[in-house]
C-alpha cells in the first residue's frame, strides 16, 4: 500500500485522513499514526519517525 486510494480501500473507509505527500521511497512503507484524544501512537513506522510526527504537530 503506497497510494492513499490503496490505503482508504485496505482500511474499508475507517480512517478520518490520509496524508499524500506522493509516493514512497524505495517501497518503505508508509508512517500509519493514529491521533485520539490528543495522543499519538505509531501504528506502523514508516520513514517517518515518532519524533518528526510529534514535533509537526505539537510546535
Amino acid at each position: 500500500m503506497t497510494t492513499p486510494e490503496e490505503i482508504l480501500k485496505e482500511f474499508d473507509n475507517k480512517i478520518d485522513a490520509v496524508v499524500d505527500e506522493g509516493r514512497t521511497k524505495i517501497g518503505i512503507p508508509s508512517t500509519v499514526v493514529k491521533v485520539e484524544k490528543g495522543e499519538i501512537s505509531i501504528l506502523r513506522e514508516g520513514n517517518i519517525a515518532k519524533e518528526e510526527i510529534v514535533n509537526k504537530v505539537y510546535r
